[in-house]
């Protein structure tokens, strides 16, 4: 699981900014700032797991060490998990977005077309 949520990050990042033919929605600077602070945050974790892993590996000998290092990690995976689930939601408010902007672009060429009609009347 810690392997995937950098390209999963990656994948929701260039879905949400990728919406092709359509104005970006109000709020896709906020996603895209959540989108920012998530991949900082999944960073920075990679690095405490990193040094966890690199200080943990000569201290395991005691048992009380090893419980830390593993309370530690499993606290760790908890926060990747719950980012993995935030980027997921994330990338259903980016589809419901897309969804919305197909919407309101049909609404607003049908109401083109039915003043064109009625201009040419």
């Amino acid at each position: 699981m810690r392997f995937y949520t950098a390209p999963l990050l990656l994948v929701v990042l260039t879905f949400a900014t990728s919406l092709p033919g359509q104005e970006p929605p109000e709020n896709s600077r906020t996603l895209e700032d959540r989108i920012t602070t998530l991949e900082r945050q999944v960073a920075a974790l990679e690095t405490r797991l990193a040094t966890q892993s690199a200080v943990g590996a000569g201290s395991l000998a005691s048992s009380e060490a090893g419980l830390r290092a593993q309370s530690v990690l499993d606290r760790l995976d908890r926060e990747l998990a719950a980012l993995n689930r935030e980027v997921r939601r994330l990338g259903r408010q980016a589809e419901t977005a897309q969804r919305k902007a197909g919407e309101a672009q049909r609404t607003a060429q049908t109401a083109l077309n039915t003043a064109n009609r009625a201009l040419s009347r």
